[in-house]
């Protein structure tokens, strides 16, 4: 080769090599400037979405307050925005709605990747007021029971903080919050700080003395369990001790409830027959772990709590005419075939059901066979949706004492009805929202934010939870025999 032909080599390879990495460069450059348009175009949707058929965007924040929140995520999408940062974004902005009937999913991409590659913190844990304990753990050093002081030098209180930012929940409620963290702390630490192969985790040993280790992630599959042998297997039961009934109900879905051929209303009707046949005069009704259902089923309870007439729903107010329909039929909702002629417009913006629209918006009849007894109601911060419109209805009558946690849906009602299910176009992440805006018949109280606060706080500790001890319903059996 000569050296006019080497260098001509050269110079067409050193050409073709630039040209290549260039068009890399270019087309790089190009698949990051289509990823954040293609990430402003679902935010945009999202806003939309919320904007046009949401009737409770602005109804516990500040309506300058959401929209600067809209606004600073738009603007903080850039070229580095991955989903996995976009979904984190959205996440908060539902929790900042406050809203516990929202819900944000990943994508079918994402998702797997949780599932399958993504690597977690190992632990359970059980958060407890401000302190927080190691529930299961595959390390034998540390034991159940051990208290959780730090985590990569951030104090766990620090921690529970900020992933309550991105959990939903009705108003500023924190017990539905706890109950979320407790199940699925290992995703929220994940999501909010970013993925790591290891863990600083300093906790207090026996003697008291602070110590740190570091411990391995693991993938999801591999995170240890923990079984609470007291939840209790029925989803619907009536048992008796005494002169004291215990009516347990785990449900009020009808999906669920008809997939075990249970009918609600022949139980009920059948369980307070046996009650007053009995003539027992003193009631427990155990509600934790329902997360609501049909909000018939709530108010069909409640008239066998009384003998007068009631109202249950002051008010369902929706922010748009042009509803899923088919959605609201009766064969597949509590809403009485749902048309336009059943809203009325009040104020150019907002549409208000008349009240043949659904049941609950009449005046309500007490059952036949009422119980007249005391009531002692369970509730904790599962406790929620129908759940608690049915506790709000019972608290603001004053029909019995409730016991355990602050239930997890609102004391003046909440934001769910028929649900729309969106699939945002581009990154395919799921979101859902409520459509009408539900105001209980209620007295007036102290919080317009909070739930049904119980008479009495009972709060499982660790040890109650490790030696499955149901303390709640202890104390609910002590004062009847006191009462």
């Amino acid at each position: 080769m000569t050296r006019q032909q080497f260098q001509t080599t050269f110079i067409l390879s050193f050409v073709f090599i630039f040209g290549t990495f260039s068009c890399r460069q270019t087309l790089n450059k190009q698949a990051q400037i289509n990823r954040a348009d293609s990430l402003r175009q679902d935010f945009t949707f999202f806003r939309n979405i919320l904007q046009d058929n949401y009737p409770s965007l602005y109804h516990y924040a500040d309506k300058v307050k959401i929209n600067n929140l809209f606004d600073s995520c738009f603007a903080s999408i850039n070229d580095n925005t991955t989903e996995a940062i976009f979904f984190k974004s959205l996440k908060f902005i539902f929790s900042s709605l406050e809203d516990g009937h929202l819900y944000c999913g990943p994508s079918p991409q994402l998702r797997k990747y949780y599932d399958q590659k993504a690597k977690f913190f190992p632990l359970r844990l059980y958060f407890q007021g401000d302190k927080t304990f190691i529930l299961s753990s595959a390390n034998d050093s540390l034991s159940a029971g051990t208290e959780v002081i730090s985590l990569d030098n951030k104090s766990i209180n620090q921690i529970r903080t900020e992933l309550f930012k991105y959990i939903v929940s009705d108003g500023s409620i924190e017990t539905k919050k706890y109950h979320i963290l407790n199940n699925t702390f290992y995703f929220y630490y994940l999501m909010v700080y970013g993925e790591q192969p290891k863990f600083d985790l300093t906790y207090k040993s026996a003697t008291g003395e602070l110590k740190t280790i570091k411990i391995n992630a693991v993938f999801k599959k591999d995170i240890p369990q923990f079984n609470n042998n007291n939840e209790h297997k029925n989803l619907l039961s009536l048992s008796f001790s005494g002169n004291v009934a215990l009516l347990t109900i785990k449900t009020f879905d009808s999906s669920e409830l008809n997939k075990n051929n249970i009918d609600f209303h022949s139980f009920l009707e059948t369980s307070f027959k046996k009650i007053n046949h009995k003539k027992v005069n003193k009631l427990i009704i155990d509600l934790r772990g329902n997360g609501g259902g049909r909000d018939l089923y709530g108010s069909l309870l409640y008239s066998f709590l009384t003998n007068k007439e009631f109202n249950y729903y002051k008010s369902l107010t929706t922010l748009t005419s042009i509803l899923p329909y088919d959605q609201f039929k009766s064969s597949v909702s509590s809403y009485n075939n749902l048309t336009t002629s059943m809203l009325e417009n009040i104020d150019n913006k907002y549409f208000r059901l008349k009240k043949e629209a659904h049941n609950n918006l009449q005046l309500i009849q007490p059952n036949k066979n009422d119980f007249n007894g005391k009531v002692w109601f369970l509730t904790d911060g599962l406790s929620f949706s129908t759940t608690a419109e049915f506790c709000a209805i019972a608290k603001s009558n004053d029909r019995g004492k409730f016991i355990g946690e602050e239930t997890g849906g609102a004391y003046y009602g909440n934001t769910s009805g028929i649900q729309i299910d969106t699939i945002l176009p581009n990154t395919k992440i799921s979101i859902s929202t409520g459509t009408i805006m539900y105001e209980m018949a209620v007295a007036k109280t102290k919080f317009n934010d909070r739930g049904i606060i119980p008479d009495y706080v009972v709060i499982p500790t660790i040890d109650d939870i490790i030696n499955k001890q149901d303390v709640q319903l202890d104390y609910a059996l002590k004062l009847t025999t006191e009462e």
